[in-house]
């Protein structure tokens, strides 16, 4: 069951699109973390495709072909995010989460905690890592 904090209203991408250069320097700036799993992560983003993507929202999500890339030992379905904290009183914080499904990348989610629209993926300067497990790769 996909657990999301918002509903995302999905298109299809038939076929499936390489990662544009915004969405690759996001997983990459995910991906710089030390965590378990992590290496994995980084061989599937070699190969990683968008197979969908939020008609109102930069989230996008992935396959990755299983019979050449690693299985991931990640500890949760969302084994890293970033969040860019409002600027200033009255500003939002962006999330943005790495979903992992059975140690393959799934999902590049991103919400505001108001649940406003998103125009599109931040700077990875502008974000800070969040992480939540244990030990490095």
């Amino acid at each position: 069951m996909d657990v999301h904090f918002n509903a995302h209203d999905r298109r299809n991408i038939d076929p499936p699109r390489s990662l544009g250069e915004n969405e690759q320097a996001i997983l990459e700036f995910l991906l710089s973390a030390p965590f378990p799993g992590q290496k994995e992560l980084r061989q599937q983003l070699e190969i990683a495709k968008v197979t969908s993507q939020c008609r109102t929202c930069p989230t996008i999500t992935f396959t990755v072909d299983e019979s050449v890339a690693p299985r991931a030992p990640v500890a949760r379905r969302i084994p890293i995010e970033a969040e860019r904290p409002g600027a200033a009183p009255g500003h939002t914080t962006l999330h943005v989460l790495l979903h992992v499904v059975n140690g393959y990348l799934d999902e590049l989610e991103l919400y505001r905690n108001d649940l406003g629209q998103i125009a599109s993926l931040p700077s990875p300067s502008s974000l800070e890592l969040l992480f939540f497990g244990g030990g490095g790769s």
